[in-house]
């Protein structure tokens, strides 16, 4: 059965304490009131989704009077994936959550978890009828009507990992990250939650996906880490750079943007041997940024640590790297350190939200093309050719990950690149308190009926897993 909303649950923490007489070493209590229940919930069941192992359920749960109780015991500890289905009398499926949960050996977990409608099976009369559960911690979210922003929340999944860098693979429709401590290559589907990861054997610093969507590198210190989701093989190479940045073509190389030594030449590495090409041309400033051109035979670069600030371009066409020019301008227009480009790969948005032109003609490449409207800086942006827009994460700079303009997100239409609407992130809840979060990535998925934010808790609020992504539908699609 195919949902009109996706899966869900929000954050959750151990709420129990020791284990009482006869009680089971490991189990999971759940308790979730039905106070405002519209759809005439008659039956829930509930499964633990494990990480590394054989999944626990279904198991079924009590629904009577105003709530729905229920335990579920032998869960292997970890950080576990708990499901939760409800029906009504005519066995539809009518509220859905999904919550990461850390289990504590010898221990009872309590689980905090919000159950979300089911449009197909119930349609929604009001945003305020849906049941949630409460609990001493948790990541809260909204459900909101699409308004002028063209965003409707569709819900919020905790992250069981801390992402060091993220990018989207639009032939899957996941969430490519990596973390470190321990060192993995994680997988995230947006539309279920559902996680699994690849191990690393060195901390990672960037990660790139391929066009493919079958290839994905991640840069390491002196090392580069070359992903197969097909077979799941990861090979490590050793390379001669401490990885700023990386970039994976659909040629056989993948390119490495070195982060220190001041001036480098980007690495260009042979995947199939781990050989080296020297690049040619000019020195890059070491800690620069670099994008893949849809076309797969250019890359595109954007200082760091210079002033003024430029951007470059680069052809890859024969593997080798080589340098081709930078833009006619010196100081005109400010840049600020990052680049995004377009999904027909026909402009180049920069950090400050000035926008270029991306050409084969040098007359005509890089040269300006308008501003977005209310854009200081920006560091995360995505664009769909599917919805016509651009979605923005605001920042104040590429050096600062949590700042408080970071806490929504913009849409622009891409056309005249006119600000469309604003919308704000979810918050997480500590105890009774709600701290605003701060926007990390944004990505819309291959259709563009579905925009995905990655965001993390502010570090005062101390939580051990601080980091989730919300799902938002489209234009109310």
């Amino acid at each position: 059965m195919k949902l009109k909303t996706m899966s869900l649950g929000l954050a959750l923490g151990i709420l129990g304490g020791c284990q009482g007489p006869g009680e089971p070493e490991t189990m999971l209590s759940l308790s979730i009131p039905l106070n405002g229940d519209v759809c005439g919930a008659a039956s829930a069941e509930a499964w633990v989704l494990v990480q590394d192992g054989e999944d626990v359920g279904p198991v079924a749960l009590d629904v009577s009077g105003d709530q729905i109780t229920g335990a579920i015991e032998e869960v292997p500890a970890g950080v576990q994936v708990l499901k939760v289905e409800v029906k009504n009398k005519q066995q539809l499926v009518v509220y859905e959550g999904m919550a990461y949960v850390t289990v504590v050996e010898k221990m009872k977990s309590q689980v905090q978890l919000t159950l979300y409608r089911n449009l197909t099976n119930c349609p929604e009369t009001g945003a305020d009828e849906i049941p949630q559960g409460k609990g001493s911690l948790g990541l809260t979210g909204r459900l909101e009507d699409a308004g002028a922003s063209g965003l409707q929340l569709l819900g919020t999944s905790l992250l069981p990992f801390r992402v060091i860098d993220a990018e989207y693979n639009r032939k899957t429709d996941e969430i490519i990250a990596v973390s470190d401590s321990p060192n993995r290559l994680w997988r995230v589907q947006p539309e279920t939650g559902k996680t699994s990861f690849l191990e690393l054997q060195k901390a990672p610093v960037a990660v790139s996906v391929a066009p493919s969507g079958t290839l994905v590198a991640v840069g390491h210190d002196g090392w580069l880490s070359v992903a197969d989701l097909t077979t799941n093989k990861v090979r490590t190479l050793e390379v001669g750079a401490v990885t700023g940045d990386v970039i994976l073509a659909d040629n056989g190389y993948a390119y490495i943007i070195p982060a220190v030594d001041q001036w480098e030449h980007i690495h260009a590495v042979e995947l199939a041997t781990g050989k080296e090409l020297p690049g040619s041309g000019w020195s890059i400033r070491a800690g620069s940024v670099g994008r893949l051109h849809p076309s797969g035979e250019f890359i595109y670069t954007a200082d760091r640590g210079l002033s003024p600030a430029d951007i470059a371009k680069y052809s890859i066409q024969d593997g080798e790297i080589k340098s081709l020019y930078d833009s006619p301008y010196h100081g005109d227009y400010a840049m600020c350190g990052n680049l995004w480009l377009s999904e027909d790969g026909r402009r180049i948005f920069t950090a400050c939200g000035n926008v270029f032109r991306s050409s084969a003609s040098k007359a005509e490449d890089m040269t300006y093309n308008g501003k977005m409207d209310g854009v200081g800086q920006m560091k995360s942006l995505d664009h769909s050719a599917a919805a016509k827009l651009v979605a923005v994460v605001p920042g104040s700079s590429w050096y600062d990950k949590n700042s408080a303009l970071d806490s929504g997100i913009s849409l622009f239409s891409d056309d005249f690149l006119n600000l469309r609407g604003q919308m704000k992130l979810p918050v997480f809840a500590v105890g009774s308190n709600e701290k605003p979060t701060a926007g990390r990535f944004v990505f819309f998925s291959k259709d563009g009926t579905r925009l995905i934010a990655l965001f993390q808790a502010p570090a005062e609020s101390k939580l051990l897993l601080d980091q989730a992504f919300a799902v938002y539908a489209v234009g109310g699609r």
